[in-house]
């Protein structure tokens, strides 16, 4: 890209843009000026879709191996970015904010995926997305057509639900990030998967920021070992991470002994908090499957939660253990860095050789 003086450049289709099919880079930064190396970035490239007609895409990837950078992309109907495809890349992007990051410019989802193994932002500032604003979801994961997953996605590092400055709210309508819908089925087998994607990661360099959602945090409607771990989520409306069964209801599901129920993430029952000692010593327990091995993250907050199920804002620590025979297991944790009056909460994760699954508050 490279335009005249104005700053930034805005390019707006008078209709729907043609699906990109072969690997390309649609790179933002080669606009005179455009740099990632710094948060907030200085974006030049503004891709508008108030001309572009009802439900459509911003950029519709199509096929493989593509990668999106530096872009502004808002107004879009239907995604400002519509991945179909395995492979590709979205990094330090725009999606529903304005080019300072501080208003809404709304598409109808931020980023919508379709596929498997796509990257969308990572572990350094240089490839966070900001993705607010939206009128619909930050992000959806759902199931192709024709039988296709959505498997091994990473969403890592990404501000969602907020201003650039990471801290002014700037919701997205419904959920941060949503995680499939209704899975489809034929003689009893699920054929369109979301499973096995990755919502953050080993600390908090890979975490997202998932706040001020109209609805949920993260929403998991089907399928399993969808791991969430190591990332900020406040202030959304309903729950930080909702796992929904079968029945479409969402809300907290009650902990079942054995857990044995099924649904988004299995319906991992989460810990219970019996006790918090000093400058803190976590006293809890986890009633889950028999000899699995758990990653249990323990959070702070500025109040408690009114679902009485709080949302994991500040990351403290996090410990692995393995439930007796009988799925239980009992643990006292010694938490540093605990404010005054913080109100605190944790999640379980079961940790399996492909990227784990299960994460519910407690």
């Amino acid at each position: 890209f490279n335009f005249g003086d104005a700053l930034p450049h805005a390019i707006v289709p008078a209709g729907p843009l043609p699906a990109i099919s072969v690997p390309v880079v649609v790179d933002g930064l080669s606009a005179p000026g455009a740099t990632c190396k710094t948060w907030p970035p200085t974006l030049h490239v503004v891709l508008a879709g108030s001309s572009a007609g009802s439900g459509a895409d911003g950029l519709h990837l199509a096929g493989d191996g593509s990668t999106v950078r530096g872009l502004v992309i808002g107004g879009f109907d239907g995604a400002g970015i519509h991945i179909a495809g395995s492979d590709n890349r979205v990094e330090c992007s725009y999606l529903g904010a304005n080019a300072a990051g501080t208003a809404a410019l709304p598409n109808g989802t931020g980023l919508r995926v379709r596929g498997s193994s796509n990257q969308i932002g990572g572990t350094s500032i240089a490839t966070r997305n900001l993705i607010a604003g939206n009128t619909l979801d930050g992000i959806a994961v759902e199931p192709g057509a024709s039988g296709q997953d959505s498997l091994y996605n990473h969403i890592q590092g990404n501000y969602i639900g907020v201003q650039a400055d990471g801290v002014t709210p700037l919701a997205n309508g419904r959920d941060g990030i949503r995680l499939g819908d209704a899975p489809v089925t034929a003689a009893g087998t699920t054929v369109n998967d979301v499973a096995s994607n990755l919502v953050g990661g080993d600390d908090a360099s890979a975490g997202n920021v998932i706040a001020h959602s109209g609805r949920n945090g993260i929403t998991v409607f089907c399928c399993a070992n969808n791991r969430i771990t190591a990332n900020a989520i406040y202030s959304n409306t309903q729950l930080g991470i909702d796992l929904v069964g079968a029945d479409g209801i969402l809300g907290v599901t009650a902990n079942d002994s054995g857990d044995l129920d099924s649904g988004g993430n299995d319906l991992q029952n989460f810990p219970v908090l019996a006790s918090a000692a000093g400058a803190a010593t976590i006293t809890a327990t986890l009633n889950s499957a028999a000899s699995a091995l758990y990653r249990i993250e323990f959070f702070a907050g500025d109040a408690c939660d009114t679902s009485g199920y709080g949302e994991g804002e500040r990351l403290l620590d996090t410990i692995t253990l393995m439930t007796n025979s009988s799925g239980n297991v009992q643990f006292s944790q010694n938490v540093a860095g605990v404010p005054d009056g913080a109100a605190l909460t944790a999640t379980a994760t079961r940790l399996l050789s492909a990227p784990a699954g299960g994460q519910v508050y407690g």
